[in-house]
């Protein structure tokens, strides 16, 4: 959507899985910082397995971890942002984390929320990154909303996630909202 500075991404998380991921990792070259973007696959039922499979691998390989819970593309995702669902994700990944570090230092943890939420599920997540002592948000990912002021209103209507200007004064009352409370 050129003319409305904007993309719709509908990849979601392709990739060649953790594995592939921690060899990379393991044998790159260059310094740099390196956040690892938790997701869980779009055929899993028990979500904090994945999430927990993840850190339990990659969490030696990485500067921050990222429980990733509101992309629009991996099929239940968002449904993960509960308060109930993502405690239980949050706690699985921290746990995984902890065992795989024992006593070395723990990268810290995020999570990546959704710029559609309503102030509800917002009070739900902040009040639960302060209980869990969640390092940080990050707020936020694309949104499946589209402004009836795009200029592309026949592409809009497309599947995935909106990105780009529309998104800059949804996203910066999110985050607004998330750091009062």
């Amino acid at each position: 959507l050129p003319k409305d500075r904007a993309v719709i991404n509908r990849l979601g998380f392709n990739n060649k899985g953790m594995q592939v991921a921690a060899k990379n990792l393991a044998h790159r070259r260059h310094g740099g910082i390196v956040g690892v973007n938790l997701g869980k696959n779009k055929t899993t039922e028990d979500a904090a397995s994945d999430y927990a499979l993840g850190a339990e691998k990659l969490s030696p390989l990485a500067d921050y971890l990222v429980i990733n819970v509101s992309s629009p593309n991996t099929p239940g995702l968002r449904a993960l942002q509960d308060k109930a669902e993502l405690a239980n994700l949050v706690s699985a990944t921290l746990s995984a984390r902890d065992k795989a570090l024992g006593d070395k230092r723990k990268p810290p943890l995020l999570v990546k929320i959704a710029p559609d939420l309503n102030g509800d599920d917002l009070a739900d997540i902040a009040s639960l990154a302060l209980e869990m002592n969640i390092d940080g948000l990050i707020v936020s990912n694309t949104t499946i909303s589209r402004p009836e002021s795009l200029k592309h209103q026949d592409v809009a209507k497309e599947m995935g996630g909106l990105s780009g200007k529309p998104l800059f004064e949804m996203s910066t009352a999110v985050l607004a909202d998330v750091y009062k409370r």
